[in-house]
């Protein structure tokens, strides 16, 4: 399973609240401590002590988990944000030296990931420790990072360099699980060292620097890949930035990941000139004045300043057959400090309070090692109570606890489907809660769709592709070994039963229903489907409530709401140039004759999106001429013309649902090549069109010279017939 990787990148209002002057530039308020909102206070000691810091000593700030969905939603879709935060940083602003970075237990993000990137937010000269008490990947760092540099500095940073720093973030993150952290850094670092300092504007300049760098540094990257880091270097060299303000800190992180520690030897090694630089009590390097203890004896670290840290913690991945990817699904679980606290937060899935076996020799499921008991104190009221039924019922399926089982399922007829031994039994139920609490303490920020996606709720997703691992259902996967003994059919039956009841802890099921019978208004909803679509249902994309919606074919009674919808999106004063509207006539149009629409409709009937999809045959607006089809080919041209979700909807990835109901409704015999058009820096959309597998064919300019990525989805390629092609782009 492959993650998303993602950063932070825009500031609100957070330090207006703080505020309302600046900052002054006495030596306890240069330095400043952001923790993260969801930690508990005990945590955020164990926080403190890490930083050595005294609460007198800096400013602190608490970054919440809005705070990360303003700086965030703008390139990552709200339900891979999550609803936690809690990542924390220590940030010094400085006179020199560049960007030092020194980071804990966050086992995706790096140093070099987060020095670069900061760069790029126009930030010069600081000192950042970044951290978390347990194993995070660290994805919202940046969020308290440059919150925090404001509010020390009593600047603020230039809006679209901090949002193309997020852009790098997303875009190294996600080259990182394809190729390695260490070189998908590399190639994007040293690509933008050469654009800056040459002041490179030329897009195939740009691109050619890019193949050559990754040639140099032997990473392999496909097309697709290198056209992204392009688009993303060339808004970077719009920028102009100064090379001599990001010369210290891009080229120490090539140094480190080139792992050449004699090239670079221009960089500036003069010591750091520090506000009150030389005062021994203000604890200078903050990067070195960390206590280490406070988050017990394994931790994963890097540093700008020491590269080993990075090997010494196995960040960096082997060259050999090891090789993962990136992929984190094997990631040890988050863990607290196992040192002097006097908090029962010591561990998160891992403790024994007794003796424990010391020995270290054991395998992914930690099964000689897993206590009684799972700490949940991270968790918040609701996830407690999600977490305690998910108790009952491994409790009741696997270890035959009748009344657990019924009280989970909340039906007296519920009897465990498999008989298991009592060892074996209470093993796997230990496994499937850790797997569960893991995906609930950690939330959904790192999460990557990859097209598989069954269900509405990514955290369910995530559950659905762990519980496959478990019972060893996934490709490559290995059940655990307390299933060994079991028949694939008995494996199988686990697996379902576990799901149904996921599904109905999260109100979601696979399954398809009439609506024939006569249940409750509620039920009746949940279950609403007719030959145009099912009710999908989805977390509301503040988390905060469940939202039913029906993905169906519009009809002329739509056509209002539609335009609301339409209204909204013309209105988008972000990216006035992302969408170019329709008037009503063009909607009723596409509804009765040239084409079709499809809506995302909500419970109480109302419109929260919609899709048009255009037949535009041989009329000059075919996309296909773009690509130079001849007369026969743009005769089965289908256009995915307009999608667009209100603002309040948004990450239910209702985009993605309107699509696959568009190609399940398509005429595939008389239609097989579907095309649209997408802004090229809307990344969400294309990501969205990508994993349905449409491919960006080339970028011209439309609809009056605005710039566009041409995406086709060629269903005759595979050799499949153009149903089956659809067909298995939704699986």
């Amino acid at each position: 399973m492959k993650k998303v990787k993602t950063a932070a990148a825009l500031l609100c209002s957070a330090c207006l609240v703080l505020s309302g002057t600046a900052v002054p530039t006495m030596a306890d308020s240069v330095k400043v401590v952001t923790l993260g909102a969801d930690l508990t206070q005990d945590q955020k000691n164990t926080m403190m002590k890490y930083f050595n810091v005294d609460s007198n000593q800096v400013q602190i700030l608490t970054i919440t988990n809005q705070d990360e969905r303003d700086h965030l939603s703008a390139y990552v879709p709200l339900e891979q944000i999550g609803t936690r935060t809690v990542s924390c940083a220590y940030v010094k602003p400085t006179q020199s030296g560049g960007i030092k970075v020194r980071t804990a237990n966050l086992n995706w993000v790096t140093c070099n990931m987060i020095a670069t990137s900061l760069s790029t937010s126009g930030v010069k000269n600081c000192e950042v420790v970044a951290a978390c008490p347990f194993e995070v990947s660290g994805t919202g760092a940046l969020t308290g990072i440059q919150m925090a540099y404001e509010t020390a500095t009593g600047e603020q940073l230039d809006s679209t360099k901090k949002e193309l720093a997020t852009e790098e973030m997303v875009v190294t993150g996600n080259l990182a699980d394809e190729v390695g952290k260490n070189d998908a850094t590399t190639v994007m670092n040293n690509s933008k060292i050469q654009v800056i300092k040459d002041n490179v504007q030329n897009v195939d300049d740009i691109y050619n620097i890019v193949v050559n760098v990754a040639q140099q540094n032997n990473v392999n990257l496909d097309s697709d890949q290198i056209n992204k880091i392009v688009e993303l270097l060339k808004q970077i060299a719009q920028q102009e930035y100064n090379y001599d303000d990001v010369k210290a800190t891009l080229e120490q992180v090539e140094q480190n990941t080139s792992g050449d520690n004699d090239e670079l030897g221009d960089i500036d090694d003069e010591e750091d000139d520090t506000v009150n630089a030389g005062d021994p009590a203000d604890g200078d390097d903050i990067l070195n004045n960390v206590d280490n203890s406070a988050l017990g004896g394994d931790i994963v670290e890097s540093s700008t300043e020491n590269p080993s840290l990075e090997e010494d913690s196995g960040l960096i991945e082997d060259d050999g057959d090891d090789q993962s990817d990136g992929d984190l699904s094997e990631t040890e679980e988050p863990q607290e400090p196992d040192g002097d606290e006097t908090t029962d937060d010591s561990t998160l899935g891992n403790t024994d309070e007794g003796d424990t076996d010391s020995d270290e020799g054991t395998d992914d499921t930690e099964n000689d090692t897993t206590s009684d008991e799972l700490d949940t104190s991270a968790l918040t009221e609701d996830q407690k109570t999600m977490f305690d039924k998910a108790e009952n019922f491994c409790k009741g399926e696997y270890e035959g606890d009748t009344t657990a089982l019924t009280t989970a399922m909340e039906d007296e007829t519920a009897t465990a489907s498999v008989t298991l031994d009592a060892e074996n039994g209470a093993t796997l139920a230990k496994n499937v809660e850790k797997a569960y609490l893991k995906i609930l303490t950690e939330g959904t920020a790192s999460y990557q769709a990859d097209g598989t996606e069954i269900y509405m709720s990514t955290e369910l997703n995530m559950v659905d592709k762990s519980m496959k691992e478990i019972f060893g259902l996934s490709a490559d996967a290995q059940a655990s070994p307390e299933l060994g003994e079991l028949s694939d059919d008995d494996r199988q039956t686990l697996y379902n039963e576990t799901m149904k009841f996921f599904e109905k802890l999260y109100g979601e099921s696979t399954e398809t229903y009439d609506t024939t019978d006569a249940d409750s208004t509620e039920t009746a909803a949940r279950k609403m489907q007719n030959n145009q679509g099912i009710m999908q249902i989805s977390e509301n994309k503040d988390g905060s409530a469940k939202v039913l919606f029906r993905i169906r074919k519009a009809e002329m009674a739509d056509v209002d709401e539609i335009m609301a919808v339409m209204h909204e999106a013309k209105n988008d004063k972000e990216h006035p140039d992302w969408f170019v509207s329709d008037d009503e006539e063009y909607v009723r149009t596409h509804i009765e004759e040239q084409g079709f629409v499809i809506v995302a409709q909500t419970a109480d009937g109302s419109v929260a999106g919609f899709f048009i999809i255009k037949y535009p045959e041989n009329r000059e607006d075919n996309l296909g001429t773009y690509l130079d089809f001849d007369e026969e080919q743009l005769s089965h041209v289908a256009v995915m013309d307009s999608a667009v979700v209100c603002c309040a909807y948004r990450g239910n990835g209702l985009q993605g649902h309107m699509l696959e109901e568009a190609e399940r409704l398509l005429d595939t015999d008389q239609y097989y090549y579907l095309m649209c058009t997408i802004h090229p820096d809307n990344q969400f959309s294309r990501h969205n069109m990508e994993i349905h597998g449409y491919e960006v064919k080339r970028t011209a300019l439309c609809y009056g010279g605005l710039p566009r990525c041409i995406l086709l989805k060629d269903l005759t390629e595979s050799g499949k017939s153009p149903a089956q092609v659809v067909k298995s782009s939704k699986q």
